[in-house]
């Protein structure tokens, strides 16, 4: 039992696995949000579901980086998704790449190319 244990910590804690932390967060953040709609909130479940992870999906997006905690230094370069800026904190500074996530969805096969250049 302690190897299937030490097994899923380590999935959760791999930034290469499909069960990283941050993926499972943004998978319910997005659960959360699909589901909030008035004609799935009828359904008992659903109901249940969301008033349960509702609060902790808005803290979780509370405390996650945003853009807005960077200081912009410039714009290095424009793309279909976004720009990437170059951008500080404290005495680093770092390239982001902001995107705009209603293009994204339209443009899916893009951002999977995206994906595996980087």
């Amino acid at each position: 039992m302690d190897e299937r244990v030490h097994e899923l910590e380590t999935m959760v804690v791999d930034s290469k696995s499909p069960l990283f932390a941050d993926s499972l967060l943004d998978s319910l953040t997005a659960l959360v949000l699909d589901c909030n709609l008035p004609s799935l909130r009828r359904n008992k479940n659903v109901e249940n579901f969301l008033s349960r992870y509702e609060e902790p999906v808005e803290r979780v997006k509370t405390a996650r980086v945003k853009v807005e905690d960077f200081t912009k230094v410039k714009v290095i370069g424009r793309g279909a998704f976004g720009e990437v800026q170059l951008v500080s904190v404290r005495q680093c500074r770092f390239a982001v790449r902001a995107c705009c996530y209603k293009d994204r969805r339209t443009r899916a096969n893009t951002s999977d190319e995206k994906r595996q250049i980087f």
